[in-house]
């Protein structure tokens, strides 16, 4: 376990048309810390190298020629874990129940959004959202910066 910074897709957006193959992803990411496990067979790279530049412009999603904006790393748009509804709506009721502080969220958003709160899928994926069991994989950029 390491402590990085790496990036949450905070705006989903892709080009219209692919290009060679690849379609490019345009929308915004913003930078989060967080203490990360990364799978066995993962590479550190040091930019303390004659092309440290170009290692840089190729990992910074924020880059426009990096291989994020092409489109090699579009796997983060798939969400691979979900809950079902069946489970998700007692495990709602207990987090109520558990957590007056969520109770009072989930009410204000619910008088603040109308559609929010006339639809059960998305109330349900918000507690998912908020639960232990949410994917904590899916719009993260699994490419992480190492600031010590």
């Amino acid at each position: 376990m390491i402590e990085v910074e790496m990036y949450k897709v905070d705006k989903v957006e892709f080009a219209e048309n692919a290009f060679e193959g690849l379609i490019k992803f345009k929308g915004t990411v913003k930078k989060i810390t967080k203490i990360e496990t990364f799978a066995v067979g993962s590479i550190r790279l040091s930019t303390n190298q004659k092309l440290g530049d170009l290692l840089v412009m190729l990992m910074e999603p924020n880059s426009d020629e990096s291989f994020f904006r092409w489109g090699y790393f579009n796997g983060i748009f798939s969400r691979t874990e979900y809950i079902e509804s069946y489970i998700m709506e007692p495990e709602a009721r207990k987090m109520l129940e558990n957590d007056p502080e969520l109770k009072l969220e989930f009410e204000k958003m619910k008088e603040e959004n109308l559609n929010f709160a006339n639809d059960p899928n998305r109330i349900l994926n918000w507690f998912y959202n908020k639960s232990n069991y949410v994917d904590s994989k899916y719009l993260i950029y699994p490419v992480g910066r190492i600031m010590k």
